[in-house]
């Protein structure tokens, strides 16, 4: 219920969300990345996440019946994924 409770109260940054980046094939286009879809998420809907996951296509994606906080919803079916990732 903390947890929780913390995560709707607390403010967020938002210059990260507004300054450009620079993204090169050379260096982040190297990076392997995994996807960690969840598919009761009601902040980023699955068919947004799905287009999020074909824009930057990933090595892996793995599916959890989760919602939004799968750390709070699912944590030992998250720790788990992430330690097999």
């Amino acid at each position: 219920d903390v947890a929780l409770a913390r995560l709707c109260v607390q403010p967020e940054a938002t210059v990260p969300l507004v300054t450009p980046l620079e993204i090169s094939a050379a260096k982040f286009g190297r990076v392997p990345r995994v996807y960690i879809e969840c598919l009761r998420d009601r902040a980023i809907p699955i068919a947004l996440q799905r287009r999020m996951q074909s824009n930057w296509p990933c090595q892996r994606v793995h599916t959890l019946d989760t919602d939004h906080s799968p750390f709070l919803s699912r944590p030992d079916e998250l720790a788990e994924l992430l330690a097999e990732v």
